[in-house]
């Protein structure tokens, strides 16, 4: 089997590197920062902050959003290096085939102090002196793979509980997921009444106008850095971006569609990004639409119907991503052969609109997931 999904935020180890077509641009299109980009991720100080006070105090905070917010951006480039500076230990965990045995796991391989024989958290956090932090990333996976009665969807609220009451337990956790399964966090409130406490919950939202530039113009500045703004393009930039939503706020992922694609157009990133350059590319809206279809633009004709098939099958009803495997997907797309989805699936890749090769449960061939701006 295989997973596929659009656009959603996906965890990876520090040794991993970022997409190649992403390795040298300060932006990430579609991608999210991870921990070795903390020196060029701006925009989200205040709810760095907020974040880390919240995980202190509460021992156990919900972040949520819709997808293309930054959620992994946030946790990764902001939150996770602010609280290794303050002396804690970092993991990242997905739900996987049983999330407390996925966590289990991640706390093994964090240094010699975990016990590698550990068959629950408690056991793998004994005689820990340093905090440690465990986030949970794509949360909303656990009820989007086991049903409501499953062993594994029951009991994890439970086990949580009792890891948090422990007080000897030097842990904390952070459970990101999408906006849409919030709600659903209502089956923890017998074990965890906190959980919908104001401190205890953040609702990540999209820029305002001075996290906007500083996101634009930030990695302009850091030392080291071969381009600029022209003087008063971000703000137009701002202003044009914020006409493509009804809130009137900075999406982080169109900002990030917009900044990648004017970089990208610099002769090897040097230079100053200029008002006729942003003219030339036909502005916020057209840039964002432009990047969106590339695909189907360079789709070969009697191909394209299976591309939009594609796409298709990885929405839900509800317009967000969804996880698919991939033989799963085969057979819904139609009777194509599989060589074909292989090359759609690879174009896709290559444009950054879905990410490749992320574990899953019960995966036996690749797995395909959308990439998420954070």
């Amino acid at each position: 089997m295989s997973e596929v999904s659009p656009i959603p935020e996906t965890s990876f180890s520090d040794g991993e590197s970022a997409i190649d077509a992403t390795a040298d641009c300060p932006y990430r299109l579609f991608d999210y920062y991870r921990y070795q980009d903390r020196d060029i991720f701006f925009g989200r100080d205040e709810e760095v902050a907020q974040m880390v006070g919240d995980i202190l105090s509460a021992r156990l905070l919900v972040l949520f959003a819709p997808s293309g917010s930054g959620k992994s951006s946030l946790l990764h480039a902001g939150v996770r290096p602010e609280l290794e500076r303050r002396g804690f230990k970092t993991v990242f965990s997905r739900v996987g085939d049983d999330p407390e045995q996925s966590i289990v796991k991640e706390l093994c391989r964090l240094d010699d102090a975990s016990d590698p024989d550990a068959t629950d958290i408690r056991a793998a956090l004994k005689d820990r002196t340093a905090p440690v932090v465990v986030f949970i990333d794509q949360f909303e996976e656990l009820f989007l793979q086991f049903e409501k009665e499953s062993p594994e969807r029951v009991s994890f609220p439970s086990n949580l509980a009792d890891v948090l009451l422990d007080q000897s337990l030097r842990v904390y956790f952070v459970l990101s997921l999408r906006a849409d399964y919030f709600v659903a966090l209502n089956e923890f409130r017998h074990e965890i009444p906190a959980i919908f406490h104001n401190n205890a919950n953040l609702e990540l939202r999209p820029f305002d106008l001075d996290s906007a530039r500083q996101a634009i113009v930030g990695p302009s500045t850091r030392e080291g850095s071969l381009f600029s703004w022209q003087d008063g393009l971000p703000q137009q930039v701002i202003e044009d971006l914020k006409q493509l939503h009804d809130n009137h706020r900075v999406l982080p992922i169109t900002l990030q569609i917009v900044c990648h694609t004017l970089w990208s157009n610099l002769p090897q990133g040097h230079g100053e990004i200029s008002e006729s350059d942003y003219s030339a590319a036909g502005g916020a809206e057209a840039i964002v639409h432009q990047r969106i279809f590339r695909s189907l633009e360079a789709t070969p004709s009697y191909e394209r119907r299976a591309l939009c098939l594609t796409l298709r099958g990885l929405i839900t009803t509800k317009q967000t991503k969804r996880l698919r495997a991939q033989t799963h997907l085969q057979k819904e797309v139609g009777s194509w052969h599989a060589p074909k989805l292989q090359r759609i699936l690879e174009r896709l890749q290559r444009d950054l609109l879905i990410e490749r090769d992320v574990p899953l449960p019960d995966v036996d061939v690749d797995d395909v997931v959308a990439n998420d701006s954070e």
